[in-house]
């Protein structure tokens, strides 16, 4: 006699990556029901986060619907192609999401991106239910976290649960169930409200520019347009940022990466800490080399919130994380990733360097000429970075011990107002009125 299919609820997985004011979720949940058969929408599982330190609120995962069974349609170098198809919630408009590689995609075997194909149509088209070409459950967190990393523009996905079918103990089917935050009306809104503002932004990109003159306008146009505030709605996901224009460190990480892969730039979302407190940037590939990049930290409302600016500071970019190194950014940035970064050894485009503003050495011509454009150009603020410690020493003995600033300033009865970072071998300086 034919053995009946009997359907258990393995493991719940909540893979979302959280950051709410800069901060992130514990671990993916594994809860194992072995003995008892459990209806796949029996429970309802969202998404934890600290209310007092953002707005995130709860996901509901969402009903059991039709089984979604999707081809694979991902390149080999992880560039997708245009398609639309009927989701579980309605016919969703193609929606592109840039023509660019996708770095976490690169990171998996072949039968991982599989699934991870799967993952993203069925959660790009917002089905409630997809067959996954795999029956090993061991690895889909990390591959959802893949896809997640990969696309900001699944801003409406939380998480995802998933049901698994056995046989007499080995596993013939699983479904996954993705989580949304939203329906299929609500999403094609807010995606013509990103569309509006990606538009005025992307406009003014300068015209024959390289991948670093386009980082770089992107870093200026998010910080110069973003508010960094604790509670900010939908500051998980890109829509903080292009929707109601203030966000923390997860919607600044998801607009920058979303911007610069319609520039055709390879970006991601980096998880971690920074200074002990969770955090989220990016990495990015400028002119075939990888560089770390923190649009968060470049923004001064974060400085003054975070008691790390002083006052004249208070409305000008940093830009001490625009490109920098591997070795810059673990000064004070610690990696809590599921998947291996690329390596940033690279320096050609880091902001101090391609804006000769970078000293190997106490060089008192450079500095006068540095402090003469600034001046010509009627502006007050000089920053400039050292290549090491000991030069960023020798420039304080020099300039701040000596008191050799004021020669350089050019004008009488002015007060210099300074910062100075040691992890970073930085200085900035504002003449003050």
């Amino acid at each position: 006699m034919m053995k009946r299919c009997r359907a258990y609820l393995v493991v719940i997985l909540i893979a979302a990556t959280l950051l709410s004011a800069c901060e992130v979720p514990p671990c993916p949940i594994v809860i194992p029901t072995e003995d008892t058969a459990v209806s796949p929408d029996s429970e309802t599982y969202s998404s934890g986060s600290d209310e007092s330190e953002g707005e995130t609120g709860n996901t509901d995962a969402g009903e059991t619907g039709n089984t979604y069974e999707t081809d694979s349609k991902g390149g080999a170098d992880g560039t997708y192609g245009s398609s639309s198809s009927e989701s579980a919630e309605g016919t969703i408009a193609d929606y592109d999401a840039g023509n660019t590689k996708y770095y976490a995609y690169s990171t998996l075997d072949d039968s991982d991106k599989a699934v991870y194909d799967c993952m993203y149509e069925a959660m790009r088209d917002l089905h409630k239910e997809t067959i996954i070409p795999t029956t090993d459950e061991t690895g889909l967190d990390k591959i959802f976290t893949c896809v997640n990393d990969d696309h900001p523009e699944l801003f409406y996905v939380n998480g995802f649960k998933y049901v698994k079918y056995t046989l007499a103990g080995i596993v013939k089917k699983i479904v996954m169930q993705p989580a949304y935050t939203m329906d299929s009306d609500e999403v094609i809104s807010k995606r013509s409200q990103i569309d509006e503002y990606v538009s005025k932004c992307l406009s003014g990109v300068p015209d024959g520019g390289d991948d670093y003159d386009k980082i770089k306008y992107i870093y200026e146009y998010l910080i110069q347009n973003t508010d960094y505030r604790l509670g900010a709605q939908n500051n998980q996901n890109i829509c903080s940022v292009f929707i109601t224009k203030e966000s923390v460190c997860q919607g600044y990480s998801k607009a920058t990466q979303y911007l610069l892969q319609k520039l055709g730039i390879e970006a991601v979302t980096v998880d971690g800490n920074a200074n002990g407190v969770p955090h989220a940037w990016n990495v990015v590939k400028s002119d075939g080399n990888w560089y770390y990049l923190d649009t968060t930290w470049g923004d001064a409302e974060y400085q003054k919130k975070q008691g790390e600016a002083s006052e004249a500071s208070f409305d000008v970019i940093n830009y001490d994380y625009l490109c920098v190194t591997g070795d810059d950014i673990m000064r004070t940035h610690t990696v809590d990733h599921k998947f291996s970064l690329p390596d940033c050894n690279a320096n050609a485009d880091n902001y101090y360097i391609r804006e000769d503003l970078y000293f190997t050495g106490t060089d008192k011509d450079k500095l006068k000429d540095i402090f003469s454009k600034a001046r010509q150009n009627g502006e007050k603020e000089v920053r400039f970075r050292c290549s090491d410690k000991n030069v960023y020493d020798e420039m304080y003995k020099y300039l701040i011990t000596d008191q050799k600033i004021f020669g350089l300033i050019g004008q009488s009865g002015k007060t210099i107002t300074y910062v100075n970072s040691p992890e970073t071998y930085t200085y900035g300086f504002w003449i003050d009125e």
